[in-house]
């Protein structure tokens, strides 16, 4: 079946859509949804999102890993649904699957809705909602990262720093960088490292001024976001 899968034809669809409804079998099932992962379009997309409601843990985990694969927009509405709706042990699937649509997702919408589950989710059900929607580099995603970049809780500052690694903001970063909390300033300097070229001048800056920070972790992590900037640029790494 991984072979089926592997080919991405539609024509597998045939063989494999039974086999995840196999009851009887539900390693063959978990078999079936994780090839679906590599299977593009809606009837993919919908089957694996059934697959969700299997009465075996190993399919729905299979189901969910294959749609964070697969990563098909159309599914953020209804995986958003299920985040509002559902018990504990089906949001964890729920947060596993939704990296995959959110990453491909242009629908501001449905995100924002996303990111709106941020005002009431706690623990780590709050981590794996923001690890989820930094996928996705659209508005209400930035928005939401910079509003728990400038808010009063450090463990909120600490992930938007961590966050901003996969899009950035070498001001916002720059500030953070010299925040009280020290796990804000050591994710801060580490995502300083990702800058592109325009915002380097500043990240550097901030980076030698945090070489002189009293927490091991901060100069540590300064070192090495000073040493990825310098990659193959001779003068800066003198």
């Amino acid at each position: 079946m991984g072979l089926l899968g592997r080919t991405g034809s539609e024509r597998a669809l045939s063989t494999l859509l039974p086999l995840l409804d196999a009851k009887s079998d539900p390693s063959l099932a978990a078999s079936a949804a994780a090839a679906l992962g590599n299977i593009p379009g809606k009837v993919t997309a919908q089957a694996l999102l059934a697959a969700l409601d299997s009465d075996e843990g190993r399919v729905k985990r299979a189901a969910a890993l294959a749609i964070r694969r697969a990563r098909p927009a159309e599914l953020l509405a209804a995986l958003v649904t299920r985040l509002t709706s559902s018990g504990r042990s089906d949001r964890e699937l729920t947060y596993l699957a939704l990296p995959g649509p959110l990453s491909q997702s242009q629908d501001d919408a449905q995100i924002a809705r996303a990111a709106g589950l941020l005002a009431g989710a706690r623990g780590g059900e709050r981590d794996q909602l923001l690890e989820a929607l930094s996928a996705s580099k659209r508005a209400p995603v930035r928005a939401a990262i910079s509003k728990l970049a400038s808010g009063a809780e450090p463990g909120d500052r600490a992930k938007a720093a961590e966050l901003l690694s996969a899009a950035p903001d070498p001001a916002t970063l720059a500030r953070l960088s010299k925040d009280a909390d020290a796990r804000v300033r050591a994710n801060a300097v580490w995502s300083l490292g990702f800058v592109d070229a325009a915002g380097a001048s500043l990240a550097r800056q901030a980076l030698l001024h945090a070489l002189g920070d009293r927490e091991a972790s901060v100069v540590g992590n300064a070192a090495v976001s000073l040493g990825r900037l310098a990659r193959g640029d001779a003068h800066a790494a003198a």
